[in-house]
């Protein structure tokens, strides 16, 4: 973390904490990511699958680092908070709103899908906008190519870093360095709530986002896998979009009939018949059609990548940096910082 100066604290979650930093010697902000070893099998996917994408609507990867107790992502810094952050203070969303955001993400799940890649854990949490209000695709934790599947590659992890680890320490290391993907139910699909993934999940779960910008609520309430699937089964996404009112004073018509036109093709229960990506883009909710360029694919590249973060040689040799120098550095750094 040498190579960068670390401001204030920006944001806090269970087992990670953000910072905005700067890349020395630049003007280069950037946001810095502090987490647990606990989310190592996480992390070293994150940065497998960010090694696959460059584009604008996905948040850009610059680099990781290894201390003794933490792993750290230099990832770009986004500064207008996440989707979820504008829900919890605005409730809901006008269609025009929605329409500008819902399409970058759109865009974003297109060049994810056009590398054969599933998102896997799409929500508003996951979702953040830049300055301009441009919306991103974050944390790809639980992004796996569509032939794979996320159990697996987590477990990979685990046996590559434990590899050596005598039996009676692998508890410990279990315990301290690896977990499993941690996802948000509420928005997965039928499908992918028993484990079936594919690229067709993240079409519904782009559904329920935008269901969840329009109306307020989230279109299935539980902490439990169960309860969402029997809340599906009792009350069917079709249902409960023919139900819906226009909540927006200012949205035309016809084009509110054809939001819900695409909310019942996103929501489709049979993932079979849910749209491509493609498809989406070519609604006429947009009201225009996406330009050609817009359209064009990233060149794809399914080359197995795990890297090695800097700080350490492979997963079975890491030789780490002292952890104090990397807590001196961040205390010295906050105090010497000349941009508040």
């Amino acid at each position: 973390m040498e190579n960068y100066i670390i401001y204030e604290e920006i944001g806090k979650g269970e087992a990670t904490t953000v910072y905005k930093g700067r890349r020395k010697e630049t003007i280069n902000f950037v946001a810095v990511l502090s987490i647990q070893k606990s989310r190592r099998a996480a992390v070293t996917n994150w940065v497998r699958i960010a090694h696959q994408i460059t584009d604008d609507y996905v948040v850009h990867f610059h680099e990781w680092y290894e201390t003794t107790n933490h792993l750290w992502l230099v990832l770009e810094l986004c500064t207008g908070g996440s989707l979820q952050d504008i829900l919890d203070q605005d409730e809901r969303l006008p269609l025009s709103e929605i329409k500008k955001m819902a399409l970058d993400l759109c865009r974003g799940i297109h060049q994810l899908h056009k590398n054969d890649i599933c998102v896997g854990d799409l929500s508003p949490s996951r979702l953040l906008l830049d300055g301009p209000g441009v919306v991103k695709i974050n944390n790809l934790s639980c992004a796996h190519f569509e032939s794979e599947e996320i159990e697996a590659i987590y477990q990979s992890v685990v046996d590559e870093v434990t590899q050596g680890i005598e039996a009676d320490s692998l508890d410990e290391v279990g315990e301290n360095a690896f977990t499993n993907p941690v996802r948000n139910i509420a928005y997965h699909s039928p499908q992918a709530l028993v484990g079936h993934v594919t690229l067709s999940a993240d079409i519904w779960s782009l559904g329920s986002i935008l269901y969840r910008m329009f109306t307020g609520t989230l279109m299935y309430k539980g902490d439990e896998i169960d309860d969402v699937l029997m809340q599906i089964k009792k009350d069917s996404p079709k249902s409960k979009i023919d139900a819906m009112k226009n909540l927006d004073e200012n949205a035309k018509p016809e084009e509110f009939k054809n939001f819900k036109d695409l909310l019942h093709s996103l929501l489709e229960y049979e993932f079979e018949k849910r749209p491509t990506i493609e498809t989406v883009l070519d609604h006429p909710f947009w009201g225009k059609k996406i330009t050609k360029k817009e359209s064009e694919s990233l060149s794809s590249t399914s080359k197995s990548y795990f890297g090695t973060p800097k700080g350490s040689k492979n997963p079975q040799e890491t030789t780490i940096r002292d952890e104090e120098d990397a807590e001196k550095t961040l205390t010295q750094s906050m105090m010497d910082r000349s941009i508040e």
